[in-house]
Parts: structure tokens; sequence; C-alpha cells
């Protein structure tokens, strides 16, 4: 039987703190990620987690967790900023189950044609 490895994704437990997260698809245009981060930073949202794939198509995948407590915006504001920047094509938010709980409910645990 053969084996296949099981993916678990991103969990974060962090009582008492409000979690909140993105997965961003973007071209292959260079500072991308970077512009992202920015975006995120000017609002006081602390990085928790990121995670970088390409997808089939060679196009850049960016899974962004954040600690939200102390941001001055909300997520959603947060997203429509970073959909702004050019070569971004798609932003899906990650909203925390619970407080202080998110799990990366946005990236695919299928990886044959993922986008």
């Amino acid at each position: 039987m053969p084996f296949y490895p099981f993916e678990v994704g991103r969990v974060f437990l962090i009582p008492g703190r409000r979690l909140g997260g993105f997965r961003i698809v973007a071209g292959r245009e260079h500072g991308v990620l970077r512009k992202a981060l920015d975006v995120c930073s000017k609002y006081n949202a602390y990085l928790i987690s990121l995670h970088f794939t390409l997808n089939p198509k060679g196009e850049k995948v960016f899974t962004l967790i954040y600690d939200l407590t102390e941001s001055t915006a909300p997520i959603k504001e947060i997203a429509e900023e970073i959909e702004k920047i050019e070569s971004i094509s798609e932003v899906t938010l990650i909203e925390q189950q619970a407080e202080g709980f998110i799990a990366d409910t946005a990236s695919p645990h299928n990886y044959s044609g993922w986008s």
C-alpha cells in the first residue's frame, strides 16, 4: 500500500488574541511579498507565520497568519489594500474560528492543479 503524507496545515492557538490571515496569489514580480507585509505592518498587525510556495502555474502563493489584537484596521480593510498591489491576483481571508484559535482554511488540501 503506498504511503501518502497527511498535511495537517497551519493551526495556531494563542489564547486571548485576535488572529487573522491571508492567502495571497501573485505573479512573478519581485517585491510583492514585501509590499503585502508593509501594508500589514502599517496597521500594527504582527506576523506569526509565513508560508511560501509556487503553484503549478508558477505564481507565488503566500499564506500569512497575523496577531491582529493591536491592529488599527479591520482584517477586511487590510485585505482590500493588499488586493490593490500590482500583480496580486487573489487575496483570500483566513478568519479565526474562535478567540485565539485559527486554522488555515484557505490553502488547498488537494495539490493537483491548485491555484
